[in-house]
């Protein structure tokens, strides 16, 4: 009786102890800054007209047919900040989370996203995801960016392709 009660309080102390060990690897540093105030937005609603286009003109998952650029300006912007990101979120397509899903209703389309790209049009903005940084100045600036619908599933049915996105500003 005595070896069945030492061996499992031995086993317990054994991880315990096993427990305490520690080692330090790394440090975190962290900077910042608190702004006053931070650039104006305008307009704050940014309209983006994504046209029509056909289900015939996607050739499957991850075409892109077609694009629109849009650009959210800045004005008024503190003399300290020479650069923004922009960092996109809202509702992901189903199939694919790094894109916009479109907004739900009763004749939304399906099979398709809207991706966000660099003013280049073929570098990505995943959802979540910093923007490059682009240049601003104390009178503002123009942060450029393309749309494209992009098919994430087949087949692709029709009917509206609408999408909302909020953005965040991140400031150097």
């Amino acid at each position: 009786m005595k070896n069945s009660f030492t061996l499992p309080a031995l086993a317990i102390a054994g991880m315990m102890v096993c427990g305490l060990a520690h080692a330090v690897d790394g440090t975190v540093n962290f900077t910042g800054a608190i702004l006053d105030t931070a650039c104006t937005v305008s307009p704050a609603a940014v309209p983006v007209n994504m046209g029509t286009l056909t289900s015939a003109g996607f050739s499957g998952v991850g075409a892109t047919p077609g694009f629109t650029e849009f650009a959210i300006t800045l004005t008024a912007c503190p003399a300290t900040l020479t650069t923004a990101e922009v960092i996109f979120s809202g509702t992901a397509d189903p199939a694919d989370a790094t894109v916009l899903g479109l907004t739900a209703g009763a004749n939304t389309a399906s099979g398709v996203g809207i991706a966000l790209f660099e003013a280049d049009s073929t570098t990505r903005v995943n959802l979540g995801s910093a923007s490059a940084a682009q240049p601003i100045t104390t009178a503002g600036g123009t942060l450029s960016f393309i749309a494209k619908y992009i098919q994430t599933a087949t087949p692709i049915v029709e009917g509206d392709a609408n999408a909302t996105a909020t953005f965040i500003l991140q400031y150097r």
